[in-house]
């Protein structure tokens, strides 16, 4: 099974849009992003990654199992952090 890595916001909210979500829309203090009768709260805007506890939570809370989370993905890269080799990604995680 596939390990969650930290992502990027824009990589977090492309996932969500390809799992149908729709926004993020600005609601409160932290954007949401909606599908159906669903409402998932993601972290607003930074520079930094979103780290992997977060993303654990935030499929949990838009009720998508782990197995779709990673199995759906279209999004493919190549991406170097600093200290480490590139890493490649057949999904987002």
């Amino acid at each position: 099974m596939s390990r969650l890595t930290p992502i990027g916001w824009r990589e977090l909210v492309q996932r969500l849009r390809e799992l149908g979500f729709e926004g993020p829309c600005a609601d409160g203090r932290h954007p949401q992003m909606r599908r159906e009768h669903v409402t998932v709260i993601i972290p607003n805007p930074h520079e930094g990654d979103i780290g992997v506890g977060l993303l654990q939570r935030i499929p949990r809370q838009a009720g998508v199992s782990r197995e779709e989370w990673l199995g759906r993905s279209t999004y493919c890269c190549t991406r170097k952090r600093p200290g480490t080799s590139d890493i490649a990604w057949s999904s987002i995680w």
